[in-house]
C-alpha cells in the first residue's frame, strides 16, 4: 500500500535539515511572494509539492500554518506538512506535524490517520493503532487500510483482515484495500485467496504499477516463481522491477511475518 502520508515546537530543530534548502540565498522561492498564475485555492506549498521540491514545500506549509487565520486552515497546513515529510522519508518529523494539526483541530480524522501512518513508517505500529482506530471509526476507508497494515506488522492477521474487510464494506473497489488484504492473506499462507483478492485490483483500469507488482510479489510468496515471471510479462512490467518484486516476495515468504522491515517494504511499496 501507499501509506500517505512534527510539534512544531520541535520545528526549529526537527525541520532544520529539510528546510535548510529554503534559507535566503538558496535559490528557493520567497515564501511571501504572491501566489499568482495558479488555480484558485492552490497554495505555494501545493505547487512546490506537486513539482517535487519537498524541502521548499515543507517551508511553505510551515509558513502557511503559522500565518493561518483559523484553526482549520492551520490544521490543514500542518497536515500537508506531515504528508510532505512522509514523502521525504522523515516520519519522525511528520509525527510532530500531524500532532500540531490535531492540536489545532482534534476532530480532523485525516490528520489522525496521518499520525498513525507516520508511526508505522517510524517503525512503531503499536503506537499507530489508537490513532488509526480513531480515524477509521470516522469512516475513512484508507484509515482501515493503514490499520490493517499496523496489525499485520504486529503479527495479528485476524485483526488485520477484519480491518481490511470493514474498509471494503465502505469502499468495495478500493485498490489499496484489496491489495493489502491480499498481502495479508499471503502472509498467512492463504495464497489462493490472496491471488483472487488481488487480481481485480491489478486488472483495474485505475491500477498503478505498484498494484501490479504487489500481485507479482504475492505469487512469488506462494513459491510459483515461473507464474510470477509470467504475470509480470503479461502485465508488461519492467523486467528489473519484476525480478526485484519476486526477490522481495521470496524473502518475506522465507522469513515469515516476524520480519517487519521486509513486510513494511512490501506493504508500503509505491
Amino acid at each position: 500500500m501507499t501509506l500517505r502520508r512534527l510539534s512544531l515546537a520541535l520545528a526549529p530543530l526537527a525541520l532544520t535539515g529539510l528546510l535548510a534548502a529554503c534559507e535566503p540565498g538558496s535559490g528557493a522561492p520567497d515564501l511571501f511572494t504572491a501566489n499568482t498564475g495558479t488555480a484558485p485555492g492552490t497554495s505555494l506549498g501545493d505547487r512546490l509539492a506537486a513539482s517535487g521540491d519537498l524541502a521548499s514545500a515543507a517551508a511553505a506549509y510551515a509558513q502557511e500554518a503559522e500565518s493561518a487565520g483559523n484553526p482549520l486552515a492551520r490544521a490543514r497546513a500542518y497536515e500537508k506538512l506531515g504528508d510532505v515529510l512522509l514523502d521525504a522519508d522523515q516520519p519522525r518529523q511528520a509525527i510532530g506535524a500531524f500532532r500540531e494539526a490535531l492540536a489545532a483541530r482534534p476532530d480532523l480524522a485525516s490528520a489522525e490517520e496521518g499520525l498513525g501512518v507516520a508511526f508505522i513508517r517510524a517503525g512503531e505500529p503499536d503506537a499507530a493503532l489508537p490513532h488509526l482506530t480513531a480515524a477509521s471509526s470516522r469512516g475513512l476507508p484508507s484509515a482501515y487500510s493503514a490499520l490493517g497494515v499496523a496489525h499485520d506488522l504486529l503479527s495479528q492477521p485476524e485483526q488485520a483482515l477484519a480491518a481490511y474487510d470493514r474498509g471494503l464494506v465502505l469502499d468495495p473497489g478500493n485498490l489499496d484495500l484489496l491489495t493489502n488484504k491480499g498481502i495479508s492473506l499471503a502472509l498467512s499462507g492463504r495464497h489462493g485467496e490472496a491471488y483472487q483478492t488481488m487480481r481485480p485490483a491489478a486488472d483495474s483500469v485505475f491500477s498503478t504499477p505498484r498494484h501490479r507488482l504487489n500481485l507479482v510479489m504475492v505469487v512469488a510468496m506462494s513459491g510459483r516463481l515461473d507464474l510470477a515471471q509470467q504475470e509480470g510479462a503479461l502485465m508488461r512490467l519492467p523486467p528489473a522491477e519484476v525480478s526485484e518484486a519476486i526477490a522481495l516476495g521470496q524473502r518475506v515468504s522465507s522469513t515469515g511475518a516476524g520480519n517487519r522491515q521486509d513486510i513494511l517494504t512490501l506493504l508500503t511499496r509505491r
